[in-house]
């Protein structure tokens, strides 16, 4: 828990940072913003839309597989990869009410185009952060190109598609990766130490 302060406090530094210099951030959301082709709006779109489904469809279907093939360490990796999905929208949604940045498209309502409207403040993005935490809980587990590669080809999209329509900055996007992986890398060893645990008291009661 200490080391989950630690790192929220320094994603809150980084973007008390990244306000400040809003000329990189702003300047890379508008170019972003500006790719209006059919193709890529439509794909962003989908993009965003389908992201729930496969974060939580993912670890039901390794929890499924593994009750159905009796495999005890499908069935630990998608607890795993569950929980970083759980924890990481709760420290995402907490920042977002301790930044409470405004949206793009409401703080320049006449260079950026809103091409969905939003509740909630900016920083970090939710769907950026949860995106890189699957991905980083995969690859933490599966350590298989086909895997890793898509997986964090499809995260890096969610946070374009993001910044495409006009609802996250460039620095909301940044902090939700990092925010994801991190928080997916330190519940990977935390549900290690929880399950070394587990297995050696099952051990000396036996």
């Amino acid at each position: 828990m200490r080391n989950k302060l630690i790192f929220i406090g320094v994603i809150f530094i980084c973007s008390i940072q990244q306000v400040s210099g809003q000329n990189w951030d702003v300047n890379s959301l508008k170019w972003a913003n500006r790719m209006d082709g059919k193709f890529i709006v439509n794909s962003s779109k989908r993009l965003v839309n389908t992201e729930p489904f496969i974060i939580v469809g993912i670890p039901i279907a390794i929890a499924s597989y593994g009750y159905f093939h009796k495999d005890k360490t499908s069935i630990e990796n998608a607890i795993y990869i569950g929980s970083s999905m759980v924890e990481v929208v709760m420290l995402s949604t907490s920042l977002k009410m301790i930044v409470d940045r405004k949206r793009p498209y409401e703080k320049y309502p006449d260079e950026i185009t809103a091409r969905t409207k939003e509740s909630g403040s900016s920083f970090p993005s939710n769907h950026t952060s949860a995106a890189f935490a699957l991905a980083t809980s995969l690859t933490m587990k599966y350590h298989k190109w086909y895997i890793i590669v898509p997986s964090y080809a499809w995260a890096s999209s969610i946070g374009f598609a993001r910044m495409n329509q006009g609802v996250h900055y460039t620095s909301d996007v940044v902090a939700g990766a990092a925010l994801g992986s991190g928080c997916a890398i330190l519940n990977f060893y935390l549900n290690k130490w929880l399950l070394n645990s587990y297995h050696k008291k099952r051990s000396n009661l036996k």
